[in-house]
């Protein structure tokens, strides 16, 4: 018999599992969710064609992967938490809130939540029936991965995948041109996938599934593992199949040593055309030819499928086309990195070949980008591709490093060193794919071969993404999780096979402060003013030992650390640096340091700003106290006022201004959600009664002569450019003073560093080279001998660099339009019809507008015969000797525009922050007042030609 309590708990547990649906199969799911919640959602922030997700009956998607249901619970109205388990095992959660029929909420794991709306299609998408599936994508398709295994038969009902056959249930074409790709949601029984068939060309197709971007697929067994264009050529090839091939040394070093392709080789760091090939019983002998010069190279293949090469019979490498796991190899002069010699002012050499290369294409160009930890800038530099596919380039370099390459369907991470080559045969972008020659081959090798390390970035970002719901310590604690689980892969690599010693430094390194850079990104990643703010406490695990390491520069993360370092609040101790530009006496004095002499009417403004000093002394001496003693409490105010204003309709700022005078203006704040504490309103009472009535009227009376002030304004106008450079001046003295009183008991070395970049840096990035004064005093504030040497050469470099750049062409400066403020674009546009103009509002001080300039380099290189304009508007705030330094670097139309002509600009075109990009058509219409900021190559140029 059951008790009343047995009763109750009975009826309790059964309502609990009422709304707990075991879901097996689509049958299930809709007897659960409703059905208008099946189909296309689209993310409500967000435009691009990848941020919506499909909701089916059988499954939800994830990250390009189905999670079929295995429970549904619903415990209230319009609330569901959905658990999934994809193919792999992998499992999901997602609590599903419906708002509306055409709204939803998505939460999944600890993300944050997403609003999606409805949608008929995906975005960009149309379906499309299955009659409509085209020939190209069907028929049988073969891995790349030298098994040649059938791993896809595709028709128009279904189409088998590795030993199953899936119905095709809906098909979806996405996009269109270079970018189409078609989607299918494919079922076997209650086995869901979606699959991605892109990038399609004669016998070759990518597909993508189970949240890979997509393999590579061959439609015959016998095609070559990558893309090829002349099919034909490749199958009535005569050279044997058996020699074909990337091929690696298997001595234990994995060294690339040679390729032979269908139509040609690449030995010796060159291409070379066939001659001849002759088979002598168990011997091959090739002859290659290339530009007059001919190259014997002996073959005999193994019966492990190896084979031996060499240019006789007696000297023969032998080689695999797999890599070779032999943890015993022990090659001469294995070395790792130490600091002596380590830092030096060389060049360094980067060559190589693109396999495939098409010269028909206009992509002609590639870019490197060498980060440089003495300056805190990145160089890029401009490589050009020749018609062959090869390419070479020689640059600047003063340490061993990782540079960034980025080729027209290629992008990787090499490694370089001062006075090296370091030499590439770029064939695809496979991970662990490096085929490398030259003074670095063995250390870009093996670091190639570690791509199993880049599951931790990915660990990284899922933890990025969540980062609202963790306080720093435990942050903290998660990157620290992240590094021990890569660290311990990274051991076990080791283990398995030989990685030279200066590869276990570097990637050991990496690792190291990849960890140092993630703990200290906490505050730039968790933006949001309630989130706790790290102090210099959180920067305890950061030892002396990490500060004074100076290998660390050979790693890729070493930059980035120094960044987070450099503009961490733990070093600023959350206050931020106010610079004050100098006013007429002290610009004056400045100005006659420089000997520059004043005309009259500015002598005759001196005398009257130093007769109002002196005669108002007392009373500016109280405001100057005053000010100082309650410096956090007006910051404060002043912030909430900023706040106020912005918040406050424009129509209505005629009365707020006026109500500051009384306490009136908390009507408007109490309005705007704005709440000032009684310190702050306390303080602002205080300040406005600080003077007497006498002392007060003197003052205002000063700064309200319209004569006076109009005079000042021409004076500050005039001189602009050195008040800037000395306010810039004190403001790198303050930050150097930060540097000094945080390192000074820790680490000289950062400190220089640190130091070194906050002078440097704007040397290099904006062309300003500082007098043999400056020089002499910023030298005196750092220890390290070559930091000194480096600081100078650093000057005289950028001295050089402009003296050249006025050599340079492509680049024209136009005086600006004689017209009125806001007819002045239509003025400036008027001079390219016919013709797309690109416009860039950007500022030579805006680290943003100089980074989105060089990034479009190559592009403006790869249209330079188009009808397309590249005009550059800046503003009185770029200092003209800067601006005229930089500009010859930027190839386009140059426009330098007057304060009130780019106030009408930022007000017809809604510029609230730059850079601003504007795109105008041929007929001179703005058909783009806004470009999204960090749009890539590829989308800026589909742009353009869309309106070519």
């Amino acid at each position: 018999m059951k008790t009343p309590l047995l009763k109750l708990a009975t009826i309790n547990l059964f309502l609990f599992l009422s709304f707990i649906t075991p879901v097996n199969g689509q049958e299930k799911a809709t007897s659960v969710i409703p059905d208008h919640v099946f189909g296309e959602w689209h993310h409500t922030g967000n435009n691009h064609r990848f941020d919506g997700f499909l909701i089916h009956p059988g499954f939800i998607e994830s990250g390009y992967k189905t999670f079929m249901y295995t429970t549904i619970e619903n415990p209230e109205k319009d609330h569901y938490q959905i658990s999934g388990k994809d193919i792999n095992n992998n499992t999901i959660t997602v609590q599903l809130h419906i708002r509306s029929r055409d709204t939803i909420e998505i939460k999944k794991e600890n993300n944050t939540i997403n609003t999606y709306i409805k949608a008929k299609t995906p975005k960009g998408g149309t379906y499309i029936s299955k009659a409509e599936i085209p020939d190209m994508i069907k028929g049988e398709w073969y891995t790349t991965d030298l098994k040649n295994h059938l791993e896809f038969n595709i028709t128009s009902d279904q189409l088998k995948f590795k030993d199953k056959t899936y119905s095709i249930e809906e098909a979806v074409l996405l996009d269109s041109g270079d970018k189409a790709q078609y989607r299918f949601v494919a079922k076997n029984k209650d086995e869901y996938w979606l699959f991605y068939f892109k990038n399609w060309s004669d016998g070759f197709l990518q597909i993508g599934f189970n949240g890979k971007y997509g393999d590579l697929y061959k439609a015959k067994k016998e095609y070559p593992n990558e893309r090829i264009d002349d099919l034909d050529a490749f199958i009535s090839s005569t050279f044997p199949k058996t020699l074909r091939g990337n091929w690696l040394k298997t001595d234990g070093s994995n060294l690339w040593s040679h390729s032979f392709y269908y139509n040609h080789a690449i030995i010796d760091k060159a291409k070379w055309d066939y001659k001849s090939v002759k088979k002598k019983g168990k011997w091959f002998v090739i002859t290659l030819q290339n530009n007059g010069a001919e190259k014997m190279v002996y073959a005999k293949v193994n019966k492990d499928h190896t084979v031996s090469f060499g240019p006789s019979k007696k000297e023969l490498t032998i080689c695999s086309l797999t890599k070779t796991n032999d943890g015993g190899y022990k090659p001469p002069h294995d070395l790792p990195y130490t600091e002596e010699n380590l830092f030096t002012i060389d060049s360094a050499t980067y060559s190589g070949i693109i396999k495939g290369y098409n010269n028909k294409t206009d992509k002609k160009t590639g870019m490197i980008y060498v980060n440089n930890v003495f300056t805190g800038n990145q160089e890029p530099f401009l490589v050009k591709i020749n018609d062959d596919g090869s390419f070479t380039i020689k640059f600047p370099l003063y340490y061993p490093q990782e540079i960034y390459v980025r080729f027209p369907e290629n992008s990787s991470s090499i490694r370089v060193a001062p006075g090296k080559e370091t030499w590439q045969l770029i064939n695809s972008n496979k991970e662990d794919e490096g085929f490398f020659a030259g003074d670095c081959a063995q250390l870009n090798t093996d670091l190639s071969s570690l791509h199993k390390l880049r599951q931790g970035n990915r660990q990284y970002y899922q933890l990025v993404e969540n980062i609202q719901n963790y306080t720093p310590d435990i942050y903290k604690e998660k990157c620290i999780a992240i590094y021990q689980s890569q660290a311990e892969i990274l051991d076990s690599i080791m283990n398995e096979r030989f990685i030279s010693k200066k590869a276990k430094q570097v990637a050991r390194l990496n690792l190291s402060y990849g960890l140092y850079e993630n703990i200290l990104s906490y505050d730039m990643y968790r933006r949001d003013k309630n989130a706790p703010k790290i102090d210099s406490t959180y920067l305890d695990f950061l030892n002396p030992e990490i500060y004074n390491n100076k290998l660390a520069a050979v790693a890729g993360s070493y930059s980035s650390f120094l960044n987070r370092i450099r503009f961490s609040n733990g070093i600023r101790g959350g206050k931020r640096i106010m610079i004050q530009h100098p006013e007429i006496i002290e610009l004056a004095a400045i100005l006659k340091n420089k000997g520059i002499e004043l005309t009259e009417d500015e002598k005759e403004l001196l005398e009257l700003e130093k007769a109002y000093k002196k005669e108002n002394a007392i009373a500016l001496k109280k405001r100057e106290d005053f000010n100082q003693s309650n410096e956090e409490i007006l910051k404060k105010y002043r912030n909430k006022l900023t706040a106020l204003i912005q918040k406050t309709p424009k129509d209505k700022h005629e009365d707020l201004f006026k109500s500051l005078k009384t306490d009136s203006y908390l009507i408007y704040a109490k309005e705007a959600g704005v709440t000032f504490s009684e310190e702050e309103i306390a303080i602002q009472k205080a300040s406005r009664n600080l003077l007497n009535q006498e002392e007060q009227r003197k003052l205002t009376q000063y700064h309200q002569d319209e004569q006076l002030n109009k005079g000042k304004e021409a004076f500050y106008n005039k001189y602009q450019e050195h008040r800037r450079a000395y306010a810039m001046d004190l403001l790198k003295q303050e930050y150097i003073k930060q540097f000094h009183n945080f390192f000074k008991d820790k680490s000289t070395w950062m400190e220089d560093l640190l130091t070194m970049q906050t002078i440097s840096g704007p040397i290099n990035e904006e062309l300003t080279p500082i007098s043999d004064k400056s020089l002499q005093n910023y030298s005196g504030k750092i220890h390290d001998s070559y930091l000194k040497q480096y600081l100078n050469y650093e000057n005289e470099r950028t001295k050089a660099k402009i003296a050249v750049n006025q050599n340079n062409q492509g680049y024209t400066v136009h005086d600006t339009p004689t017209t009125e403020a806001d007819k002045i674009f239509e003025a400036i546009i008027s001079k390219y019809q016919g013709k797309v103009v690109y416009v860039d509002f950007w500022a030579t001080w805006c680290a943003p507008c100089r980074s989105g300039i060089k990034r479009i380099k190559p592009l403006k290189e790869e249209l330079k015969d188009k009808d397309i304009a590249f005009v550059y508007i800046t503003n009185h705030t770029s200092p003209k000797t800067t601006w005229n330094n930089m500009i010859p670097e930027i190839k386009g139309e140059h426009y330098r525009v007057s304060e009130d002509e780019w106030n009408f600009l930022a007000s017809k075109f809604n510029i609230s922050g730059i850079p601003h990009y504007t795109l105008v058509d041929k007929q001179g219409t703005v058909v783009k007042t806004k470009i999204s900021l960090g749009q890539s190559n590829d989308a800026l140029k589909a742009l353009f030609e869309k309106h070519l």
